[in-house]
């Protein structure tokens, strides 16, 4: 799954790099519409979600003996939008809005490697203050750093053997850095990275009833996203 979101994440960056150079070379020498105070932008990206997690120890909540791991959450590919709000030309706020959908897996000792234990909805809305050093260039960079709240909704356990799973909801800082490529028009195009640093905690029931916890499972999630804006 990780190879092919990656894939499809390659295959978006390639396409948006190609359709920026065709239309850097077509506004030829026109003047541009740069950024400005008081502009609202709205964006439409592809986005690629690539958790940066690894086996945790997955603990019996009563007795705090290791049962098993919790191997990986997989990657995921969505839609996202934005809405930016310049203070200033080089001053942004940016409130970005997605949804994913991830696999939660758990391995060894108690389970067999890679098994499936549940799908987890994962709504993560981020706020980031942004500086754009070059407001009025065709290639219009940015660095942004904020505060995420990540909500974990429509938690199904996916076995037999589970019969519930409850994902706690938390507070993550984020990261950002991507390009607009501006037009002489309201349009532009983007290029978009995040790295959101977000920990949780998971609390898993077993059929018979056993509660098992996971403390601290580390997502830190990378998020590479293209897509096209419009400035009003």
């Amino acid at each position: 799954m990780r190879k092919k979101v990656l894939n499809s994440a390659k295959m978006l960056a390639v396409t948006a790099a190609s359709v920026v150079l065709l239309a850097s070379a077509g506004a030829g020498a026109q003047e541009i519409r740069g950024k400005k105070a008081g502009d609202f932008n709205v964006r439409l990206r592809g986005i690629a979600v690539v958790p940066d997690n690894g086996a945790r120890p997955v603990n019996n909540a009563t007795t705090g003996a290791k049962a098993s791991t919790l191997e990986r959450v997989d990657d995921s590919a969505a839609p996202e939008i934005d809405i930016s709000y310049f203070v200033t030309s080089n001053i942004a706020f940016e409130l970005i809005a997605a949804t994913t959908r991830h696999k939660l897996s758990v391995g060894a000792p108690s389970f067999n490697n890679g098994t499936k234990l549940a799908d987890v909805g994962v709504l993560p809305p981020t706020l980031t203050l942004q500086y754009h050093p070059l407001p009025n260039s065709t290639f219009s960079p940015y660095f942004g750093a904020g505060v995420n709240y990540t909500f974990f909704y429509d938690q199904e356990a996916s076995s037999a053997n589970f019969n519930a799973i409850k994902l706690k909801n938390n507070w993550g800082w984020a990261l950002q850095a991507g390009v607009d490529v501006l037009s002489t028009g309201p349009w532009s195009l983007n290029l978009d990275v995040k790295k959101i640093f977000l920990k949780t905690e998971a609390t898993v029931n077993l059929n018979p009833a056993t509660g098992l916890r996971v403390d601290d499972v580390k997502l830190d999630p990378w998020v590479f996203g293209a897509g096209v804006g419009y400035r009003f």
